[in-house]
């Protein structure tokens, strides 16, 4: 079949509205071809060619071999489109040019009328699994259950691969909705997870099976340019375990900045905290550290206490200040004790028991007794 559109022959409309007919379209003889020319056949994909995503066809107990399926869309330029691979059983429709040596080209494929192996009541199997439509509404799916639903009406797109894992986008106040049970956003500037456990069925004391709690944790990862990777920031949150085994079980927040800060707190309310520099707490009011238990302060090296004003040490028992404690004040230095005593240690001198006479002695000493 050849297509001559500077053929001086004035074809004959075809005015059968039916049919009608190809104008400027002849045959290998100019004479004008009809869709009457045009041979069309059923039959059945015996099987898909994967190099070429062609099928190989039966129609009526002859095989024809390679047959190519028309799309809806195609580029030339670039080969991009709509593309689809076949599956073996199909129905389909075949046809081909007016001449013995045309090529078959599959056309489309044809609905059964009802799914012969789901033999259900309901409606959805004798609409083929079709989902319920309004008019200019476009459903794509697979036999996997997986599915595009574009709805015209409602001006919303669905995309599902389970129940448990789709998205939602919708009109109304541009909201998108995803359910899923991982998931992961990844960009240039960083990550974003949020998983969960797998699910575990189990049986109460009736005997009856339920769902058990699943362990969840989100993680961010976020850097400051696309090529440092040594400064970021990551924090996990949830079920820590998940995603860090180096961090007891209970913990439920984790925080790690470049690997010199972090901070790990569970969920019987213990907080650790770490830095490889300096550490400094700044507040223009009171600073309170509240503890109903001990407080301990250890050092490797020295512990420094600088006043602008009064150091005041509060205890009901005793105090006890070992060597490598450095305490300077611009004011008096008191310490209250309970029933104990004062106790000190070099580098610093006895502490004078001078309780009637407290304003030359470099310590003041109040018995609580």
């Amino acid at each position: 079949m050849a297509i001559n559109p500077v053929n001086t022959r004035e074809p004959v409309l075809n005015q059968d509205k039916i049919w009608g007919r190809f104008n400027c379209l002849y045959d290998d003889q100019s004479i004008p071809v009809t869709f009457r020319s045009w041979p069309v056949r059923e039959g059945y994909v015996t099987s898909v060619n994967y190099d070429d995503y062609t099928c190989n066809v039966m129609s009526y107990g002859a095989m024809y071999e390679r047959v190519r399926c028309v799309s809806p869309w195609f580029s030339f330029s670039h080969g991009h489109g709509i593309n689809f691979c076949p599956e073996s059983n199909s129905w389909v429709l075949m046809s081909k040019g007016p001449l013995r040596t045309d090529p078959w080209f599959i056309v489309g494929f044809i609905p059964i009328e009802q799914l012969k192996e789901s033999m259900d009541e309901s409606d959805s199997y004798y609409r083929n699994n079709k989902p319920e439509m309004t008019e200019g509404d476009i459903h794509i799916s697979t036999d996997s259950g997986n599915f595009i639903f574009i709805q015209k009406s409602s001006h919303a797109i669905r995309i599902e691969n389970t129940p448990a894992c789709f998205i939602d986008m919708q009109s109304s106040n541009n909201y998108i909705h995803i359910g899923c049970q991982n998931i992961l956003l990844q960009t240039k500037a960083g990550m974003i997870t949020m998983r969960s456990a797998e699910p575990e069925l189990i049986e109460n004391e009736e005997g009856k099976t339920k769902a058990k709690p699943v362990d969840v944790c989100t993680t961010g990862f976020f850097r400051s340019s696309t090529s440092d990777y040594e400064n970021f920031l990551k924090i996990d949150v949830g079920k820590v375990k998940l995603n860090n085994q180096d961090v007891p079980d209970n913990t439920i927040l984790a925080l790690n900045i470049c690997n010199k800060v972090g901070i790990i707190i569970d969920t019987d309310g213990n907080i650790k905290t770490y830095t490889s520099g300096k550490r400094t707490i700044m507040s223009d009011g009171d600073t309170t550290i509240a503890s109903k238990s001990s407080v301990c302060f250890k050092s490797g090296s020295s512990v420094k206490i600088d006043a602008s004003a009064d150091i005041i040490s509060n205890s009901g028992n005793s105090i006890t200040e070992q060597s490598g404690v450095i305490i300077n004040s611009a004011g008096k230095i008191e310490h209250s004790v309970g029933s104990g005593s004062p106790e000190t240690s070099a580098p610093y001198p006895s502490i004078p028991d001078n309780r009637n006479n407290v304003q030359n002695c470099p310590f003041v000493i109040k018995h609580l007794i």
